[in-house]
């Protein structure tokens, strides 16, 4: 079938540089300061109605500007680029651990207040405070992003507004760490993650900036509950995230987990996106020609016995399945490409000596489909280590604060991304997030400064009491007189 061509807008940012001349006006494209005083609201009421209902003795003083907690904000964000071993280290009087920077603006015990009186939306009306059991289930069920609902609806609206895609995109799944027992979502284990257990988001990013621009978390662990019945969960899934881009022919690169035949053909038909991606064999549809189970296909010796290098393929309609021999066999599933090798195409590969030990260079003949899918499918990957590099998470309590750190971090991540091939391609992240840290503090300083002088200060209290008794003394020497 004829492959349309891409017809987005021009990939980059949707900015000019006029409009961002500083990281912080970056920073307020993705993360406004509309959500600031959204916070420094609710953190307020949440510490009134902590009060009026639990009877705490000792609460947060009431935050009474914008400025303040924009200061909270950007000491969070120092911290992601100088990480110590306990909170308290930044306010230590050892100089060797002490922060001058964030010492000098906030105390420790209200640093430590704000953060425990922390949050996002009105806990008046969150579904965990419902008395009823059953009615308490329903809404968490439909609202399980509640906690965290204004901030994450923002950073994706922004995300997706000052960027515009290339043509090639991945969706992969992120884990944002978290080991605890009671949590609003479901988490799970992935044993070889950087963070193997923890809460699960299914990401879309560009994958040659490593840009997101849309996220979803697993809320349930046997559906989504937005996705439709009458298809796969995964299908539903791709659809959803791939929802804001639809008709621009863009190509989408996933892995195992999501790739199916299914799936291929709704992205295709209903949303002009074309897929390439890793499909095990056990999928329904995958062509039994290419297939190693000799009970599904008798000719399997073919394919089991191919040499590196060397590829089959099968085409049915607008699919292609590639079954390619590299150290291991690889399938994979296209609606875009071909299934045989042209323009010479090769990869590259290693091959270590075994008698010098050393590494050298080879290239294997290979169809463009498998060098597009090692060179497109990390976006998500790349994403996630540019994130894992200063991150902002602190440990918490609440399991939804682990998520305001990770959406955090994806709004440092897209502006620093924004910044730098808008303004200047030579900025690097850890001066990029010490600049923004740096100008949500400002001039703002909740300390009471000491006043300091040269001259001597007299002490009142010490003269009253010395003329008092001077004065009874003169007293008893007239009476004797």
């Amino acid at each position: 079938h004829v492959v349309e061509e891409f017809t987005g807008e021009h990939p980059g940012p949707n900015v000019n540089k006029a409009d961002i001349p500083t990281p912080i006006s970056a920073f307020e494209k993705i993360f406004p300061k509309s959500l600031v005083t959204k916070l420094r609201r609710e953190t307020n009421a949440y510490a009134k109605y902590i009060k009026r209902n639990k009877g705490a003795d000792k609460y947060l003083a009431k935050i009474k500007d914008d400025d303040e907690m924009a200061a909270f904000l950007g000491i969070m964000i120092i911290m992601g680029v100088d990480p110590k071993g306990e909170l308290n280290d930044y306010w230590s009087t050892n100089t060797a651990l002490r922060n001058e920077k964030i010492s000098g603006v906030m105390s420790r015990n209200r640093f430590q207040k704000i953060l425990q009186y922390f949050h996002v939306n009105d806990a008046r009306n969150d579904p965990a405070n419902i008395s009823n059991p059953a009615e308490r289930a329903t809404e968490r069920r439909h609202r399980p992003m509640y906690k965290v609902a204004p901030i994450l609806k923002t950073v994706i609206h922004q995300s997706q507004q000052m960027y515009n895609l290339h043509c090639e995109v991945a969706i992969d799944e992120a884990i944002i760490g978290y080991k605890g027992r009671y949590n609003g979502i479901p988490t799970v284990f992935i044993q070889g993650k950087p963070r193997a257990k923890g809460f699960k988001v299914y990401v879309l990013a560009d994958s040659h900036s490593n840009y997101v621009a849309n996220l979803k978390f697993m809320t349930s662990t046997g559906s989504h509950e937005e996705d439709m019945r009458n298809v796969s969960k995964t299908a539903a899934l791709c659809e959803n995230l791939i929802q804001p881009f639809t008709g621009l022919h863009h190509v989408l690169y996933t892995d195992s987990y999501y790739t199916s035949i299914e799936m291929a053909s709704r992205l295709l038909d209903y949303h002009h996106t074309y897929v390439v991606g890793s499909m095990r064999q056990d999928r329904r549809g995958f062509p039994n020609a290419l297939r190693t189970n000799p009970r599904r296909n008798p000719a399997s010796d073919k394919v089991k016995n191919l040499c590196r290098g060397q590829f089959a393929a099968r085409q049915k309609d607008d699919h292609v399945v590639v079954s390619y021999k590299d150290s291991k066999l690889l399938n994979l599933l296209s609606t875009c490409r071909e299934g045989f090798r042209f323009n010479d195409g090769r990869i590259n590969r290693f091959i270590k000596s075994p008698t010098t030990h050393r590494k050298s260079v080879y290239s294997l003949p290979a169809p463009d489909i498998v060098g597009d899918y090692n060179k497109y499918m990390g976006g998500v990957d790349r994403a996630n280590q540019i994130r894992s590099y200063f991150t902002s998470q602190r440990q918490a309590h609440k399991w939804w604060k682990y998520v305001f750190f990770y959406l955090l971090d994806t709004a440092i991540c897209n502006s620093y991304i924004i910044y730098k091939e808008v303004v200047d391609e030579k900025k690097t992240h850890k001066a990029f997030q010490v600049e923004v840290g740096c100008a949500m503090i400002g001039g703002f300083c909740s300390r009471k400064q000491r006043v300091t002088t040269a001259e001597p200060v007299l002490n009142t209290y010490k003269i009253t009491t010395w003329l008092k008794e001077r004065a009874e003394v003169l007293v008893v020497e007239c009476a004797l007189r």
